[in-house]
C-alpha cells in the first residue's frame, strides 16, 4: 500500500485526503480514519475524496464537458477539457474536486501514483503486505503513521531535478553549463546522473521506488 504526500505552501493547514478503497473495514480505511484524526488533532481542517463513495468515473470522455465540444468527429480529450476549463465548462464533480486542491496545502493520495504536476513532493508511506500482518504489527504500522504525521506538515520535500536542465536535443543529457555549476557541488542530482557523487539526502531514492 502506498500514500503519495504531496505539498504546496504551509500558509494554512487544509488537508485533502483522496482515498479510493472499497470496504470501510479495510486496512487503507484505517490508515485514512488514523490521518484524518491525527491531522484534525493537529488544528488542520481536513477534506477527504472517496473515490468510491463517489463513484469515481477513471475514463476520459465527453461526460466530462457541459455543453457541446469543438470536434465532436475527432475528440481530442486534452484540447477540449482545456477549451472547456477557459469556458468554466467541466463536468461538476472534477470542478468539486478542483477546488478542493486549490484549498489544500496537503494532498495525500492512498494508494496513488507518483506523478508530479507542480507539487513539491514528499516521501510516500509504504505499507508492505499488511494484508498478511498479524493484527498487533497492522497496529504497528499505524503507529508509525500517526507518528509521523504529527510532524508532516514540517517535513522537507524532495528534491526533483526540472527538465529545463536537460538537453532534449541530445538525449536528455545535463546541458554544459548545469554539469559545470554541478562540478563544486558534494553530491549528484539524480540515480540516472549522479556525477559520480553520492544522491542529495532528500533525492527521489526516499520515494522508495
Amino acid at each position: 500500500m502506498l500514500c503519495d504526500l504531496w505539498v504546496k505552501n504551509m500558509t494554512t493547514k487544509t488537508v485533502l485526503l483522496v482515498y479510493a478503497h472499497q470496504s470501510a473495514g479495510s486496512f487503507n480505511a484505517a490508515v485514512k480514519t488514523a490521518a484524518v484524526d491525527e491531522l484534525k488533532k493537529q488544528g488542520c481542517r481536513v477534506l477527504v475524496s472517496d473515490l468510491y463513495e463517489v463513484k469515481f468515473k477513471a475514463t476520459a470522455t465527453e461526460d466530462d464537458i457541459t455543453g457541446a465540444v469543438k470536434n465532436p468527429e475527432h475528440f481530442c480529450y486534452g484540447n477540449e477539457t482545456m477549451l472547456a476549463w477557459q469556458e468554466e465548462r467541466l463536468a461538476s464533480d472534477i470542478v468539486d474536486e478542483h477546488k478542493k486542491l486549490k484549498e489544500a496545502d496537503l494532498v495525500i493520495f492512498q494508494n496513488g501514483v507518483l506523478n508530479y504536476c507542480g507539487f513539491q513532493v514528499l516521501a510516500p508511506q509504504i505499507f508492505w503486505a499488511p494484508t498478511h500482518l498479524s493484527p498487533e504489527a497492522r497496529e504497528g504500522l499505524l503507529e508509525g503513521w500517526r507518528t509521523r504525521l504529527q510532524g508532516l506538515l514540517n517535513e522537507a520535500p524532495l528534491a526533483f531535478p526540472p527538465a529545463d536542465i536537460f538537453d532534449k536535443g541530445k538525449g536528455f543529457q545535463l546541458k554544459p553549463e548545469v554539469r559545470e555549476k554541478q562540478a563544486d557541488s558534494p553530491f549528484g542530482l539524480t540515480v540516472g546522473h549522479h556525477l559520480e557523487k553520492p544522491l542529495p539526502p532528500q533525492s527521489q531514492m526516499k520515494a522508495g521506488v
